[in-house]
């Protein structure tokens, strides 16, 4: 069962989690970073300073859409570390 589903798991690892992946999710979250980077410091100063009604719900809103997008990365990121000392552990093993 092992020699049957492992090369099917490694692609799909690979695909997932692997580099192939980062690079994937990278290149489709980059323009959403890209925008969303220089705007933060205004939002949290603007959240932190206006405290109407009305704005505070769409900062609560906007903010909660970042918080999401530094996870993507954050998992991105914790994907390409886990690969690369897998990588490596493999490299050492042979």
């Amino acid at each position: 069962l092992w020699k049957t589903a492992k090369p099917y798991l490694e692609n799909w690892m690979s695909e997932q989690i692997g580099f192939s992946g980062l690079v994937k999710n990278i290149k489709k979250e980059a323009p959403l970073w890209t925008a969303m980077l220089p705007r933060l410091p205004r939002l949290i100063d603007t959240f932190l300073t206006q405290s109407t009604v009305g704005q505070e719900d769409e900062l609560k809103a906007e903010i909660d859409l970042l918080k999401q997008r530094v996870r993507w990365l954050t998992r991105g990121l914790i994907a390409l570390t886990v690969t690369g000392l897998l990588s490596l552990l493999f490299i050492l093993l042979q």
